[in-house]
């Protein structure tokens, strides 16, 4: 009998061990203008204190809160799972509470934090929602039968989240660069445009618009070739390999356009705009002259360099497939 009392007793003692209390889950902040989002983080912590992985997600808050930024990939196991690329609903406030603390967030006294959850956060957009399994149950708060209400609800929740979180997408990034790429584009074409003739202006806005917006992982060579045939013979002439002067700016806009791809999405784009480049580095320009010959030799420094690089890649290319 002493003894169940003792094993009773026992038990009591690691439970009440395993309970975390409120001055646990306090957040320490070391910025005093942190002082309201530092707030509404202890308040979200506390309101899941029930939540089994709560001092760990605690504490990464408040060391992205405190730019105690450590090295490597955040450890999303701790709100949801890794491999398969999912959160778990119960943890769906964490991801909200990251982009407030984002939102928060100086860009010119707190980068490493602002950066922080703006890579996490574009993870997150391609995350998807689900429930813990029985092989994670000791981890997270795991439910044995989910219904169909609940399952909707999450579903709902991850809707939401994507909406939310598109603008830390690669497909956002891409689009706000596009966008200002076309309108360097118009720009540049609107102090040219009395140099050609209106067809010629529309025929060159589309072709730059197809170099823009067409090529990526799924353009056909034949359909690529086609483009960089346009561009090369507007800009000058395959069969001489020569160009006009007064089309330098056009070659220029094409370096722009390959210097400001962001992410992978656009690396389709360069490899083309290298390509194009490599190819106009041989031409020659057709009424060179005094006034124009400075020009013409700033032109082929530019282009001698994505000469150069092509070159290489397209060894190394070679060398893999020997």
């Amino acid at each position: 009998m002493k003894l169940l009392e003792i094993f009773k007793d026992s038990k009591k003692q690691k439970t009440s061990q395993n309970v975390i209390d409120d001055e646990q889950l306090k957040i320490n902040f070391i910025y005093p203008e942190d002082e309201e989002i530092a707030k509404i983080v202890e308040n979200e912590v506390l309101a899941h204190r029930n939540l089994k992985q709560i001092l760990k997600i605690k504490n990464e808050l408040e060391d992205i809160l405190n730019e105690n930024i450590k090295p490597g990939p955040f450890e999303y196991d701790l709100v949801g799972h890794d491999c398969t690329g999912t959160y778990y609903y119960e943890n769906i406030w964490f991801i909200d509470l990251l982009a407030t603390i984002y939102e928060y967030s100086d860009e010119n006294k707190r980068s490493r934090r602002k950066i922080c959850c703006e890579a996490i956060l574009s993870d997150f957009y391609y995350f998807g929602v689900t429930f813990p399994d029985k092989v994670y149950a000791d981890k997270f708060n795991y439910i044995e039968n989910i219904s169909d209400e609940l399952y909707e609800k999450a579903l709902l929740e991850e809707q939401r989240l994507k909406k939310k979180l598109y603008k830390f997408s690669y497909e956002y990034l891409e689009e706000v660069n596009n966008k200002k790429i076309q309108e360097f584009i118009n720009f540049e074409i609107s102090r040219h445009k009395n140099e050609y003739e209106k067809e010629e202006i529309v025929e060159l806005e589309n072709i730059l618009k197809q170099i823009i917006y067409n090529i990526d992982n799924e353009s056909e060579e034949e359909d690529t070739n086609i483009i960089k045939n346009k561009i090369i013979n507007f800009i000058g002439n395959s069969k001489t390999f020569s160009y006009q002067s007064k089309n330098i700016w056009i070659i220029e806009l094409v370096i722009k356009i390959l210097e400001n791809y962001s992410q992978d999405l656009a690396k389709y784009r360069a490899l083309f705009c290298m390509e194009l480049l490599n190819q106009l580095y041989l031409f020659e320009i057709e009424d060179l002259n005094e006034l124009n010959k400075t020009e013409f030799e700033m032109i082929r420094k530019k282009l001698y360099q994505y000469y150069r690089f092509y070159d290489k890649l397209r060894m190394e290319r070679k060398k893999k497939f020997l």
